[in-house]
């Protein structure tokens, strides 16, 4: 019934876990009875990583383009009715994976989950219930989370992620999705995010993540910028809103980590 499509991209600069998480997230799928495949896509990764050995799993490597790029592939290569899009640092439950197919069995063309479980700081745990609550009370504005979510298949035949971008592919596919009035439901059950292994890495890969919104050249200046500032602004009214004090102080790390890759990288790219 269902294909897992998985991209992954190890690189030690942005994604330090991907050695520690993939495994994990592969786990449940292989033994899960309703899924019966298993899109594998290593997205350009410059060093290898060990991949569980099953008959389910189909691997395929490709020229890094981004995880847009990837998810679509392994799209192309699914087979089955129901499409499960995640992330190579998700781990998901059975219980949410006959979650997933009950929504879509009742007339929902995609069903979807914030992560509400970190294994980083039990704040982030916190702060990403919120992008759930955020969802609920805002129906015409709702963020979907593109790492963790089942599609109908032939949504695909309508929208697809954005290939020619390496940041925003979730934010530009919610807006797509919006435009074509396509059902969505967003669950408020728990998935398991590895969102770092430790703070060191964390912090490594805001800085990163700041140099690449600097020097990707599918990004305006004034794109940049604004995944610079809106996505701390967003926190911090999710803080207040919900009155949650803690999660001020990660978004002021993440902010100013993230500045500082951002402006290592910039003056190079908009010379």
């Amino acid at each position: 019934m269902i294909s897992a499509v998985v991209p992954f991209y190890a690189n030690p600069k942005l994604h330090t876990h991907v050695r520690f998480s993939l495994p994990l997230c592969l786990q449940p799928l292989v033994e899960h009875a309703q899924i019966k495949e298993i899109i594998l896509i290593d997205d350009g990764s410059p060093f290898d990583v060990n991949i569980a050995k099953s008959p389910k799993i189909r691997y395929y490597s490709i020229a890094h383009h981004g995880v847009g790029y990837a998810r679509n592939f392994g799209v192309t290569k699914a087979t089955q009715p129901y499409i499960l899009v995640l992330d190579s640092d998700i781990i998901i439950s059975n219980r949410l994976i006959e979650a997933f197919i009950a929504a879509l069995k009742k007339g929902a063309d995609i069903a979807c989950v914030s992560f509400v479980e970190s294994y980083i700081q039990s704040v982030w745990a916190k702060c990403e219930e919120l992008y759930w609550k955020y969802n609920e009370t805002r129906p015409n504005k709702w963020w979907l989370s593109c790492g963790c979510m089942l599609v109908k298949r032939e949504v695909f035949n309508k929208v697809k992620f954005r290939s020619d971008t390496f940041s925003d592919e979730d934010t530009l596919f919610s807006r797509d999705v919006r435009r074509l009035h396509l059902k969505v439901v967003t669950l408020p059950l728990t998935a398991k995010h590895v969102f770092a292994v430790d703070l060191k890495s964390l912090k490594r890969k805001w800085y990163y993540g700041g140099k690449r919104a600097a020097i990707s050249k599918t990004r305006t200046l004034y794109q940049a910028v604004k995944s610079l500032f809106y996505s701390p602004f967003f926190a911090f009214r999710l803080a207040i809103r919900y009155r949650y004090p803690p999660l001020i102080p990660f978004i002021i790390i993440r902010t100013v980590t993230f500045l500082k890759g951002f402006i290592s990288a910039a003056k190079s790219a908009y010379a």
